[in-house]
């Protein structure tokens, strides 16, 4: 299940034999399929997740994010997708999974999250 953002279509008509083409873009409103979103805790044996109990300090979690449309930005900066730790919880750093994760074995492209 995917969307996209707001865009304009086109189309050219022409006659079968490919002579006399008529071109036009769309006007006024514009197409829209609302994007979904996909997240989860990786919940893979050896995935993460190795320190799980009350207590236990320096766990590692990993994020599962799927968009349902592409982000582009002009500017580094522009586009940006937040995600915040429950309450008790700190987040001490962000990197790409490593590819040892059995979650992603055999997956292409990688799903790695190289942002």
């Amino acid at each position: 299940s995917g969307g996209f953002f707001p865009m304009g279509m086109a189309a050219e008509l022409q006659a079968s034999e490919g002579s006399k083409p008529h071109y036009v873009a769309t006007s006024g409103k514009l197409l829209y399929v609302a994007p979904s979103l996909s997240a989860s805790l990786v919940d893979v044996a050896g995935d993460g997740n190795m320190k799980p109990f009350t207590g236990d300090t320096g766990n590692q979690l990993y994020a599962k994010v799927m968009l349902g449309a592409t982000m582009y930005s002009a500017s580094a900066g522009d586009a940006t997708l937040t995600i915040v730790p429950p309450e008790g919880y700190t987040c001490t750093g962000v990197t790409q999974v490593p590819t040892s994760l059995v979650s992603i074995a055999g997956i292409v492209p990688s799903g790695r999250g190289a942002l």
